[in-house]
């Protein structure tokens, strides 16, 4: 399955000018351009034709929230706001509302200020980690724990540069106070030994606007019960914390479906930095 991962800072931005549409499910067979297989939850750039096969049928999303279904032994070339050259069975769904999408750091907010430790280590799956995004209201810190730590020193700072979090533990997930919105953060943890630091890692992250948390909530309504779909969304959006929750709850409904067990895996992996 092809997959375009929106890590900001390390990968390529979801939502960048290439990605016109997703797919939301194939039964059958569904090829794109040169005859390349896709599946449900890949993305499809704008110019892509995507094509059918015999008894098989495929949803698309686009971002603005059209979608369309294509019958067997159909042809549709992706757009940016509807498809275009349609040949075969190509009918349009009721819509849903637009995408939701979070913006990526823009720069403006300073690096957590510290003085790295001589032969500490990095800390491995923070979360957020660099580049990422979070719902103001319900965000966490979260990280790997470290073998040797006896405790671990975790700050928060706003971008004022004020702590919004200060405190040491021996948890290696952090409930955050609501946080203002649209907004840059920074946070750093130190993991904490009989030697003193001997790991340590930082990253800034940004929350969402209250018009793109309302966004994601409409887009979450319409759906209805389709968590693997916002899970994709939220991946790509940014929301890289809702993503591996939504893909988990959605495997423990469905537990053999490869395309959600992929993305699983893949987000699983980014997060490892693999």
């Amino acid at each position: 399955m092809v997959r375009i991962i929106a890590l900001f800072w390390w990968i390529l931005p979801a939502f960048g000018a290439s990605n016109a549409a997703l797919i939301a499910s194939v039964a059958g067979t569904a090829t794109t351009n040169r005859l390349i297989k896709v599946s449900s939850l890949d993305w499809l750039a704008e110019g892509a034709v995507l094509r059918t096969g015999e008894k098989s049928k495929a949803l698309v999303i686009l971002l603005n929230g059209r979608r369309f279904e294509l019958g067997a032994n159909a042809r549709a070339t992706i757009g940016p706001t509807q498809l275009r050259n349609t040949s075969g069975s190509v009918r349009e769904m009721v819509p849903l509302p637009p995408m939701p999408r979070a913006a990526p750091l823009d720069g403006t907010a300073d690096a957590v200020a510290a003085v790295r430790f001589r032969g500490a280590t990095n800390i491995q799956e923070l979360c957020p980690r660099e580049g990422m995004a979070a719902l103001p209201a319900s965000a966490r810190l979260s990280f790997h724990q470290v073998e040797g730590a006896t405790a671990y020193q975790v700050v928060l700072e706003g971008e004022d540069g004020n702590p919004v979090v200060q405190q040491q533990t021996s948890s290696t997930e952090i409930s955050v106070p609501p946080l203002k919105p649209a907004s840059h953060y920074s946070w750093r943890v130190r993991a904490l030994g009989q030697a003193g630091v001997i790991a340590e890692d930082q990253a800034n992250f940004v929350t969402l606007s209250k018009e793109q948390v309302q966004a994601r909530q409409a887009f979450a309504n319409a759906i209805g019960r389709n968590l693997a779909l916002l899970a994709e969304i939220d991946f790509n959006s940014g929301l890289v914390r809702e993503a591996l929750d939504g893909f988990r709850a959605a495997l423990k409904i469905k537990p053999e479906e490869p395309e959600m067990r992929r993305a699983l895996a893949q987000i699983e992996s980014a997060l490892a930095g693999k």
